[in-house]
């Protein structure tokens, strides 16, 4: 009915975003070379949450941290929004957060991405070690936009933000490119390698 109708157009539109990584205790190895990986990738995580601060008023943000390990976000979330942004630990999985979102917001590219791909939601995602050939343009119709740095990541959230700019489209195209079959290629463990060669085809 009507009032039904009118109800689902004026929700609130989730914006989702997930942990990017968590060091668990000290099981940090060497050779996990990206900056800031040992620290969970906090700094960049504080400086997405401190830019999508002021669009809680417009979008519900919604935090997923790792369901195991310190809350160290719950408590600069708390600090920083109040409750203007929903922090979720282990109340929530991830999968079931992926299915209400509109947009996803991702620190690196990982199995997390790929779930996300059985959903219509648009997603960015910060990569810093992309490779030079790997073609972005690709994803962006499909509204996946990857940034190699935070100010361009934050420059795509605001843009779409504030334009309530998404274009939530089905990516059946974009599974049948990047599920594979593990045991064909169990040589190969970075996801951003996996992604450029599928591409390339």
């Amino acid at each position: 009915n009507i009032v039904t109708n009118k109800r689902k157009n004026n929700r609130k539109k989730k914006i989702l975003i997930a942990a990017g990584y968590k060091i668990y205790r000290n099981e940090f190895y060497i050779g996990y070379y990206r900056k800031g990986i040992s620290t969970s990738l906090y700094k960049d995580q504080c400086a997405i949450i401190k830019n999508i601060l002021k669009f809680t008023d417009k979008y519900e943000v919604i935090f997923k941290d790792y369901p195991y390990g310190d809350k160290n976000m719950k408590y600069f979330i708390k600090d920083i929004s109040g409750d203007k942004i929903k922090y979720i630990y282990n109340e929530k999985s991830l999968t079931d957060l992926l299915k209400v979102s509109d947009f996803n917001i991702f620190l690196y590219l990982s199995t997390s991405f790929m779930e996300s791909l059985n959903f219509n939601s648009d997603t960015a995602i910060l990569e810093t070690e992309l490779s030079k050939e790997f073609k972005k343009k690709e994803l962006e119709k499909f509204g996946i936009n990857v940034c190699e740095n935070i100010k361009n990541l934050n420059n795509i959230i605001d843009f779409k933000l504030k334009n309530n700019s998404f274009i939530n489209v089905e990516k059946q195209y974009l599974r049948s490119k990047f599920f594979f079959d593990s045991k064909k290629i169990k040589n190969i463990n970075n996801v951003s390698k996996i992604l450029w060669i599928k591409i390339q085809n």
